[in-house]
């Protein structure tokens, strides 16, 4: 189901998980009425369900085949907090969102101001602390996690997603960095854990 930023759910939402091969690829799909701006044809708008354009610039939102995306990229934490907060977003529920070659520094809690995502990407963004509830709403939606340090960063970096047990969704995990050691896990629905260039584990 999408849920409006309003709180009204639209449609029926069905979550298809494929997990392909140990490189962790995976298949979304959603499954509930078009939007009428789609034509009924599934095929990618620019516009709503996304935010517009200008609202979020220099991230761009994607709707295609049912599912919004969104990607940042080349701006600052401050701008990103910005848009989170300011921004019209028609629907709170996205598949994905992508976040590379930023400055953030430390991604606090609330950023993403109730968004939900299932798959979230932050590749080279010089994060050097995820606060506990940064990610909290997307504790039970979120599947995918992927975070990259540059290879200049210095470590060690804080260890993300510091309230690991939190996320009953969650079954592919990647870190790539100097990251604080690996803390104890808990009970985890987890089916693939990669770990690269990392601190030495307790």
């Amino acid at each position: 189901m999408f849920t409006s930023s309003t709180g009204v759910g639209v449609g029926v939402g069905v979550v298809v998980f494929m997990l392909l091969s140990s490189s962790t690829t995976y298949a979304f799909s959603f499954s509930q009425p078009l939007a009428a701006a789609d034509g009924g044809m599934g095929r990618q708008t620019k516009q709503f369900p996304c935010p517009e354009d200008a609202d979020i610039d220099p991230c761009t939102c994607l709707y295609l085949d049912n599912s919004l995306s969104l990607t940042c990229s080349n701006t600052d934490g401050e701008t990103l907090k910005n848009i989170f907060a300011n921004a019209v977003f028609p629907f709170s529920d996205f598949g994905s969102l992508r976040i590379e070659n930023c400055e953030i520094g430390i991604l606090e809690d609330g950023m993403f101001n109730g968004l939900t995502f299932q798959s979230v990407q932050f590749i080279n963004n010089n994060i050097v602390e995820v606060e506990p509830d940064a990610l909290s709403t997307s504790a039970t939606t979120l599947i995918s996690f992927t975070m990259s340090a540059r290879i200049d960063e210095a470590g060690p970096l804080t260890w993300p997603l510091p309230n690991f047990s939190a996320y009953t969704a969650l079954e592919a995990f990647s870190l790539d960095g100097p990251y604080d050691p690996m803390p104890p896990l808990g009970a985890t629905p987890i089916t693939t854990f990669s770990l690269h260039s990392t601190l030495s584990p307790l």
